[in-house]
This record gives C-alpha cells, sequence and structure tokens, in this order.
C-alpha cells in the first residue's frame, strides 16, 4: 500500500512587535535584563520551508503556498530545489528580490532570492548564523547559496539592556534608531557587501539571545521569541508616532489621532501584498479583516492606555480603509 503524504500543520513565524510591545511585557512578568542582537530586515515577503514525510512544503506569513496559490513564485522555487529533509525542521526566512517588493536595495539583486534568519527544530528555535548555517548546510548543502539560499549574519554586536531602568532603555533604543537611520537607511550594508547594490534598507531585527528574571534565574529559550522588536527607518515605519524612540507606548489623544497612527499608508500597502498583492473589489472583505487584525495586533498596549476601547475603533477606522482600499481598486480597472 502506499502511503499517503498529508500536508503537515502550519507554524507561522511569530509576529514582531515595537520595541514598547517588548518593553510592557517585560516589566509585567519581571525581566530583569537581556542582551540584544540585531540582523537586517530585509524588505521581501515572509516565507519558510517545513520538512515532513521527506518532503518540502513553502509557506508564506499566513498559510501553505502553492504553484496554483503561489507568493512572488516561492512554492515554484521550493518545488525545484534540491535538498535532503529533515522532518520537523522548519527554515524560517526573507523571500526576496526582483518583483517581490519595491524601492529598496534588495529588490534589484540578480533574482529572487531565500535569506534564513531562524530555524524551528523541533520545538527549539534557533537564531545564531553560525548554528543555521549548520543545519542549511545539511538540507541544502555546502553549496546552498547556488541554489539563492543565503544565511542573514549578525548586523550588530551585542547590547545589554535592564528593563527596570527606563532611562537605560531609553538610550539602548536611541542607539538601535540611530543604527537605522544612519547606517540603513541610504544603504542597506548587507545587500551592498554581498551583491555590491548599492540603495537603501528597512531596519534591524533584534533578538533577544539571552536574558535573567528578577530573581536571577534564566529566561527560558522558548520565551525569548516574544521579546524579538523591529526597528525600521522612518520610510517604511507603518505607525505615525511623536517620537519613533519612545520606550513606553504613546497614549493616543482620541480615537481620530488613534485611526493616524495605525491606519497609515505603508500598513494598507503591506496588507494588500499579504493578500497578494492586486486589489480586487471582491477582496474587500479580505483585506479589511487582515488591516483590523493587524492593528488590533500592535495597537493592544496604546488601546490599553487610551480614553475609548477598541470596540469603538472598527466605526470609525473601516471608512479610512475602504476609501483608500476602493480608490486602489480603481486604479487598477
Amino acid at each position: 500500500m502506499v502511503k499517503k503524504m498529508t500536508q503537515p500543520t502550519f507554524r507561522k513565524w511569530n509576529s514582531i512587535n515595537k520595541f514598547s510591545d517588548a518593553y510592557v511585557l517585560a516589566n509585567k512578568v519581571g525581566i530583569n535584563d537581556f542582551t540584544y542582537r540585531g540582523k537586517i530586515k530585509l524588505h521581501g515577503s515572509n516565507a519558510a520551508i517545513q520538512f515532513s514525510d521527506g518532503l518540502a512544503y513553502g509557506q508564506k506569513r499566513s498559510d501553505f503556498v502553492t504553484i496554483g496559490n503561489d507568493n512572488a513564485g516561492f512554492a515554484q522555487y521550493v518545488n525545484q530545489l534540491s535538498y535532503e529533509a529533515y522532518d520537523g525542521v522548519i527554515v524560517y526566512g526573507e523571500w526576496a528580490g526582483p518583483g517581490v517588493q519595491k524601492g529598496d536595495a534588495v529588490t534589484s539583486i540578480p533574482t529572487k532570492s531565500f535569506f534564513v534568519f531562524s530555524v524551528l527544530v523541533g520545538e527549539q528555535m534557533v537564531y545564531d548564523p553560525v548554528a543555521i548555517e549548520v543545519i542549511v548546510q545539511k538540507i541544502f548543502g555546502k553549496n546552498y547559496e547556488k541554489q539563492n539560499i543565503y544565511v542573514l549574519p549578525w548586523e550588530t554586536g551585542e547590547f545589554d539592556i535592564q528593563f527596570a531602568r527606563q532611562g537605560t532603555c531609553q538610550r539602548f533604543i536611541d542607539s538601535i534608531m540611530e543604527i537605522v537611520d544612519n547606517n540603513i537607511a541610504e544603504e542597506d550594508p548587507y545587500i551592498k557587501d554581498m551583491f555590491g547594490i548599492e540603495g537603501s534598507g528597512e531596519g534591524l531585527v533584534m533578538y533577544p539571545i539571552k536574558g535573567s528574571m528578577m530573581d536571577g534565574s534564566p529566561v527560558p529559550k522558548e520565551h525569548l521569541v516574544s521579546y524579538m522588536f523591529k526597528a525600521k527607518t522612518e520610510a517604511h515605519t507603518v505607525q505615525k508616532t511623536k517620537n519613533r524612540n519612545h520606550v513606553a507606548p504613546e497614549k493616543p489623544e482620541g480615537i481620530e489621532d488613534f485611526i493616524d497612527m495605525f491606519f497609515t499608508e505603508q500598513r494598507f500597502e503591506q496588507m494588500l501584498r499579504q493578500i497578494g498583492g492586486k486589489a480586487e473589489k471582491e477582496k474587500t472583505g479580505q483585506f479589511m479583516k487582515a488591516i483590523m487584525s493587524d492593528v488590533y495586533k500592535e495597537s493592544q498596549q496604546e488601546v490599553l492606555i487610551a480614553d475609548f476601547e477598541w470596540k469603538d475603533v472598527p466605526k470609525y477606522a473601516a471608512p479610512v480603509a475602504k476609501q483608500w482600499w476602493f480608490a486602489k481598486c480603481n486604479e487598477l480597472e
């Protein structure tokens, strides 16, 4: 009897929050300190390759991809890869290059490529580039770059931060944003070094590589993922803020101010790409669901300190989002 292959359970990449979200959570659960290190955040599309029953399954952020339901050609790419499957392993990365996004240096590299930033082995998430490279070589061979696979290196050194001290936290995020604005906004150093291509970058993703609780015990490795945060250039920021370097969440002055903060052009474009990249009126419900879900996820701390509740938001936000959406639909008709 031939064994019937069944698709594995989809396991999405954890959403990466703002530093203020990590700050609030760390103080809530009693974390004393973390050591952070950063990797370049590339302007592409979140992707992954999951191995099960000896086969490779391509993923986008929200689901599996197939040849008939692809994401910028990623399923087709996975289908032609040469690999040795390790069941239970998921290789996470950014699918980037010509035609995936627009504007940044990575969009001008010779061909679409898969940039690996993490690997899930069983229940252990691996972030260290040296350890990731060992796994990638086992799966895709020592010459894996010939298959347009790259392991993202560390971009920054280590930063030690004490979450109980807001002044220390402020100096930390000031340092991170200075790197983003001075070293990445105009020219992505990784893409320049790897491909010789000049152009802007998107920012950094900061990974907590170790930490301790107030009682001195270590933060469990499986919890570290909750404290990652992204630091984007001003051009890529999807939330309007009075101060991009804020530590604690910013209180909206009212519901209209909240909508201005979170329902931005950049976020609309990001959600459009997430649902396929083409604005069609029959996808209105899908777009609205994606927008509301994304804002709800990213604004929980701001809503907690606001003078309104989340249930008040859709009434005022929906017309703003729909106006943008239908204008985008009309552009393509």
